[in-house]
Formats: C-alpha cells, structure tokens, sequence
C-alpha cells in the first residue's frame, strides 16, 4: 500500500484461531520491511482485529515528537511571559 509521495506502510497477514486477518500500520516508509519477515503483533482476543504491532516506531516516536513540541512550547511561553513582567521586549 503506497501514499501520495511513493512510501509504502507495513502490512501483515496473521492467523487466529484458523480465521486470517489483515492488518494495515498508521506509518510509512520509504524502507519497508521484507516480505515474509516476522514482527511482533498483540492482539485483543475477543476482537482479534483490533491489534497492534509491538515494536511498531510509531509507538513511540509519534508521543516522544509530541512531548518534545510540548515541552518547546511551554519553555518559550515561560520565557516570553517572564520578560513581559520584567517590562522586556520579546523578540
């Protein structure tokens, strides 16, 4: 499965209980994995369609990146907020 500039998500095919799935990642790459390499995936045994990929970067990444942005906004609004009661001009 491919997106608009050519990166390709990760899919895979798992069995439970004889029955298949088919599970598409939220992510793309422009480095896709093999076909027939094994990831990790958890799934929720009354509803094996709702799983997730174990080691999947965007299990991680995607919450990091966003604290990150957090944390840079919040340091720049204490900064620009103790200069204007300083009488400071920001920026």
């Amino acid at each position: 499965m491919y997106d608009d500039d050519g990166l390709q998500a990760i899919i895979v095919e798992y069995t439970v209980d004889g029955q298949s799935y088919r599970k598409t990642s939220n992510s793309y790459s422009n480095m896709p994995k093999s076909m027939g390499t094994e990831v990790d995936l958890k799934y929720n045994p009354a509803n094996p369609k709702d799983a997730i990929w174990v080691n999947d970067s965007t299990n991680i990444v995607m919450p990091l990146a966003g604290g990150l942005f957090t944390l840079v906004g919040v340091v720049v609004i204490v900064i620009a907020t103790k200069k204007m009661k300083n009488g400071e001009e920001y920026m």
